[in-house]
Parts: C-alpha cells; structure tokens; sequence
C-alpha cells in the first residue's frame, strides 16, 4: 500500500512539474511577468532536460479563424538559441513575422535588422530592391527625406515634398568608392559638386575648378581648361629661387590655344611661369614678379620692371615717378618723356609747347633721301616763313676779293649752259628739287652782281656823259 500511495505522489508531483511552465501566469503586482520554460523532459534526479544550440525558446502566434481554415497565423515572434549552452546562459535572437514574412530580427549582439535574419551591424536594412530609411512627417506639407541603397552599393540621400520612390530628387550620393557627389549621380573626384559652393570654414587639399559647361570635366592632374589652388612642395616644382619648402600653387588653364599659367607664392614672394602649348608642359622657367622692394634691393627705382632683374625689363618701360623711358633705363630729366627708338601715332598728335627733332623729319611721305632736315609731300602754307641759314649769306659779292664775271663772259655761259652762273639748271631741280635757303642764297647773290653791274654800268654812263659835255663844250668854242 505505502509503495502505491509513493508511485501515485511521484505521478503528481511529475504532472506538476510538466504543467506548471505551461501554465504558471503572473498577471498582477509590480512587475507582471509572462515566463515560457523550454527543456527536454524531465528526470528525478537531474530534474529538466537543458536546451541546447538551435532549440526554440518559444513561438508566440496571433491567429484568428478565417473561413477556409481553422486558424490563420497574422503576425508571431519566435526566439531561438543561437550558440553554446553554459552551465549558467547561452545566446538567443528574437524574430517577428507578419503574414509568412520575416520583417524584424534582433541578434543575440544586440544587432537589428530590418529584413534580415543576420544583421551585420548595429541597425541594418535589407531589400533586393529598395532598400529605404525614410524620414516622413505625418501632418504632410513638408519635405520628405529617404536613404536608398541603390545600384552598384551607392547610397543616395534624396528627397522631395510629400514624394516617395522614383518621385524624389537625389541630393547627395556616396558611391561604393568612396567619392561624394552634390548634384551629380555620379561622382568623378572624392568630393563632386555641380552647382554653387560656399565654404566658411578651413579648406584643406587641392581646389579644383573645372568648367563643367564646357563638356566632360579633365582628369583632376592633366591642368586643361580648369583652376587649381593648392599646397605644393617648392622642390618638386623647381623654383629655384623661392624660399621656403612649401607654397602655394594657383594653376589657371583657360584651354584651347590660350597660354597656361602657374602662380607659386612662396616666402620670398610670388613667381609666374607660362605654358605656351597648353599641354601643361611647363618648358618656360619661374620668374619671379618683382616688388618696389625688390627693385630697391637690385638698385633700380623703376617700378614697371617686371620678370628680370635688370634696369629695364621684359615690360621695356622705366618710371621712377617723375621720368617715363621707353627702351631706355635712363630717360633724360629734362623730358617727361624719353623714347629711345622709333615712335608712331595712329591718331593727331598735338604740341602744345616746343618741339624738337635731332633727326629728320617727314610729312605726307617716307621720302628721306638727301641730307635734308624736313620732307613734304604736297604744299605748305604759313603766314611767315623765316629762314636762318648756317652758311654764308651772299653779302661776300660786296667784298674786296670777290671776282665779279665780265658780262662778255656770263653771256658766253648762258650760250653755252642756258641758265646764269651759280643757278641750279631746271633740269636738276625737277629731278633733285631745290631748297628754299638755296634759292634765296642763289637769287640774293644774282640781285647783288646785278647791283654791282648797274653800278659799273652807272660809272660808265657817268663818264661817257662828262666826255660828252666836254665835247660839246669844245664844239661851241669853234664857232
């Protein structure tokens, strides 16, 4: 009796124990807990079977009855072991389904995610096609934002008011490369913008401008059609004569036939150099653009000199701030302006003061033969011409050695030459010209022989009409 009266206690307590996780609920107190027990049976010595790796903690399903079935499950959540079992824990994830889909996991690490039954970080979103992180308001009327994990691993922040899908615009993409790209898809440079950009804060790197309405954008090193700004170690550029192992290297590629130019700014200031065949060759060397300081220092006051470092420069200009040369580093003080060379005036050219001219001067013509001071083409009109000549003027017919040609022989020369002595024959004047000092000196000394004639002339007339009063006289005497 006692032995069946134990075997009937042992049943109980058995049944007890298999019944009780099922069914033991706390609905009330403090903390109101809902426990679900898993194991694998039981034994009287070791008590519950443990659980092992892959065991199903629970399965918790909401159904409802539906017209062709018994039951239809609309949403459940199931957690199952996901590693080792210890005398003490082991790991577990959490899963929640709607319909037949998976849509939430939580890992055992603390991993969520969205899509997925292995999360690799701490928030993933999975999807074969649209894989989305939206940002939506509720009350509508404002601006919607998603993150989309499109093709090729790019990530695309895009938005739009009240859109979804297709019907947003993107605003930035991080492409699976790592570049970054604002107003483009699709990124050529570590950052990519197409559009205005505005920087208040520190910039660090190269800054490259590229005319994008122009076509396809360069290879960020090839310095065509674009601008670069950055640092650059004075060595590698090979200027000579900077100071300072780094400077800064404004690049400037206007494209097509124009020339390339460099500016490097280093300590000791700032040198140019060209790129003639716009190929970004660099054959030209650095020359540094001078300062008053640095013209000071090389001992010229001229502050248009430029690229060299002598007294005139490539520019061929010298101002001091009171004399400007051309083509001369030492214009004389008494002008204002001094050219050393050939000079030509497109337009008028007004003289208020005086003017003077070492050399010859032409009007009308390039005409220059001759020792002539003045050639003009065409005539010339003044209210007064006066003439001072440096040769002798032709009061020497008044002088005691001048030898005075009897009259018998300047008639024997005009028979001979058919002009009077000491005149330019016509024909030489329509060939050579004549000057208006020569003309004058020729007809003043022909006016002075003239006079000199009429005077001898005078003489004789004077004597032959003494003689002739005398014979009268003699005449009247006789009768």
């Amino acid at each position: 009796m006692q032995k069946i009266a134990r075997l009937l206690f042992a049943l109980f307590a058995l049944l007890a124990l298999q019944i009780s996780p099922l069914t033991a609920q706390n609905y009330s107190g403090p903390v109101p807990i809902q426990d679900f027990h898993r194991h694998h049976g039981y034994d009287p010595i070791y008590t519950f079977g443990p659980v092992a790796e892959g065991d199903t903690l629970a399965w918790i399903r909401f159904r409802g009855s539906v017209t062709n079935g018994p039951w239809y499950t609309g949403s459940n959540i199931m957690s199952w072991i996901t590693g080792p079992v210890t005398d003490q824990s082991f790991p577990a994830n959490m899963v929640f389904r709607t319909g037949d889909r998976m849509r939430l996991t939580i890992r055992d690490n603390g991993n969520v995610g969205v899509n997925t039954f292995l999360p690799e970080q701490l928030f993933t979103v999975s999807h074969p096609d649209l894989p989305v992180i939206r940002f939506d308001r509720s009350n509508g009327g404002e601006m919607d934002f998603e993150l989309y994990n499109g093709a090729g691993g790019n990530l695309f922040f895009r938005g739009g008011a009240d859109g979804f899908g297709p019907g947003l615009s993107n605003f930035m993409v991080i492409t699976s490369a790592g570049r970054v790209g604002i107003g483009t898809d699709a990124p050529d440079y570590e950052l990519h913008t197409v559009g205005n950009t505005h920087t208040s804060g520190d910039f660090y790197g190269r800054l490259h401008i590229d005319d994008h309405s122009a076509g396809p954008e360069d290879g960020p090193d090839t310095y065509i059609d674009e601008a670069y700004f950055e640092l650059k170690q004075r060595a590698t550029l090979n200027v000579t004569d900077g100071i300072g192992d780094l400077g800064g290297l404004l690049t400037l590629g206007p494209g097509l036939t124009s020339h390339d130019h460099q500016l490097f700014f280093a300590e000791n200031g700032i040198f140019h150099r060209h790129d003639p065949g716009n190929d970004a060759a660099w054959s030209s060397d650095w020359e540094k653009l001078l300062t008053p300081q640095d013209l000071a220092d090389m001992g010229t006051e001229n502050f248009l000199a430029k690229f060299t470092a002598d007294g005139l420069g490539d520019s061929q200009l010298f101002d001091d701030g009171t004399t400007v040369g051309i083509k001369t580093s030492t214009p004389d003080t008494n002008y204002d302006l001094d050219i050393n060379g050939n000079t030509k005036a497109g337009g008028n050219l007004d003289v208020t003061g005086q003017g003077h001219f070492d050399g010859k001067v032409t009007i009308g013509t390039t005409f220059t033969d001759g020792d002539h001071s003045l050639y003009v083409a065409g005539s010339a009109i003044a209210e007064e011409l006066f003439i001072k000549l440096e040769s002798a003027w032709p009061d020497y017919v008044f002088e005691n050695e001048y030898q005075l040609k009897d009259l018998s022989e300047v008639e024997s020369f005009i028979g001979e030459n058919g002009h009077l002595p000491g005149m330019t024959p016509a024909a030489q004047i329509q060939t050579e010209g004549l000057t208006l000092g020569e003309s004058a000196m020729q007809q003043q000394e022909k006016i002075e022989e003239l006079f000199l004639y009429v005077i001898e002339l005078n003489k004789k007339v004077e004597k032959l009409e003494m003689e002739n009063a005398e014979l009268k006289k003699k005449l009247k005497g006789k009768k």
